[in-house]
């Protein structure tokens, strides 16, 4: 079946992102990255963290909706069930849940499952 070649870890990991959870090698490079997402000044890049961060889930957000945006063509060619509910494939919910996002262009031409 075309599901077998479906990269479904990836899938699965990109649509459930969250950086404020996100792991580092060291604890002060996670404190440090995640402060200059927050857009910290320099000086405050080594401060204590604000674990919600509004703009940490704005990012999360945004990089849930761009794995969406990039495999959404691929799940329909592997016949994949985007919105079943028992699934965690749920696209145009993580759509709708970036705020941030104003337009949206998906090409499905050539698509010979849509027809």
């Amino acid at each position: 079946a075309r599901e077998a070649s479906f990269p479904v870890d990836v899938v699965q990991s990109g649509l459930q992102i969250d950086i404020g959870a996100a792991n580092t090698g060291l604890a002060s490079d996670r404190c440090r990255i995640l402060n200059a997402i927050a857009r910290k000044p320099c000086f405050a890049l080594d401060k204590e963290l604000d674990p919600n961060s509004p703009v940490h889930a704005k990012v999360s957000c945004a990089l849930r909706a761009y794995f969406a945006v990039a495999l959404w063509r691929l799940a329909i060619e592997a016949q994949i069930d985007i919105e079943a509910p028992e699934t965690k494939f749920n696209f145009s919910q993580v759509l709708k849940e970036d705020i941030g996002r104003s337009t949206l262009a998906l090409s499905f031409a050539g698509l010979t499952k849509l027809r």
